[in-house]
Parts: structure tokens; sequence; C-alpha cells
């Protein structure tokens, strides 16, 4: 099977795309013509349309941001529980912070950096 490289598309081409398309071009000469997918061509017209914006971030819902803020609550209390749990001295809690840090960001937010 041969790999096939990844490409990346600015933003000005993505909206460009889009534009030919709405004025009339088009869609499989669209996607013929530039060497596109039709499933980032369909993703690129879909996310202008919804918040004129190529970024993922931009086109995800509330529900979908909410889940993303609650999930990242969820792994930063279990890192945390984590670390209280192995008490000992200050050696001990470098261990586990070197031992974890493949699974756990080593950063907290400001609230919790005590100066």
């Amino acid at each position: 099977m041969t790999k096939r490289n990844r490409r990346s598309f600015t933003s000005e081409f993505k909206k460009q795309i889009v534009q030919l398309y709405e004025g009339g071009k088009p869609r499989q000469e669209i996607i013929r013509e530039y060497g596109l997918t039709s499933s980032s061509f369909d993703r690129w017209v879909s996310q202008y349309h919804d918040s004129v914006s190529f970024k993922e971030a931009d086109n995800r819902s509330p529900e979908e941001k909410e889940l993303i803020k609650l999930r990242k609550e969820t792994t930063s209390q279990y890192g945390e529980r984590h670390f209280k749990a192995s008490g000992g001295d200050h050696g001990t809690k470098v261990d586990v912070i070197r031992n974890n840090r493949h699974n756990y960001s080593v950063s907290a937010p400001e609230e919790h950096v005590l100066l």
C-alpha cells in the first residue's frame, strides 16, 4: 500500500475554493482540478457556511466545547489525586511526576501555583 503525504491548505485557499463553488463551478470539476478529496471539499463548504472559519475549534458546538472542558478537568483532577496519593517526601513526589509525565500535563493552572 502506498502512503500518501498529507497536504495542508491555507484558510485563504479554502475560502477561494468555496467561492469558486458558490460562483457556480461544478463540485467535481473543482475537486479534480485542484486534486482535492471530496470529504475535504465538503467539510470546507460546511465549515464556511457554519462559521466562516476553517478552524476546528471555531466550528464546535457549545456542547462539544463543554465536553472538552470537562474531560480536561477530569484528567487534571485524576492526576492531582494520583500525585497526592503518592504521599511521602519531596523526592517521592518528584519521582511520581517523572514516572507519569507521559500520562499527565505537568503544568498547573495559575490558581494552583503557590508563590
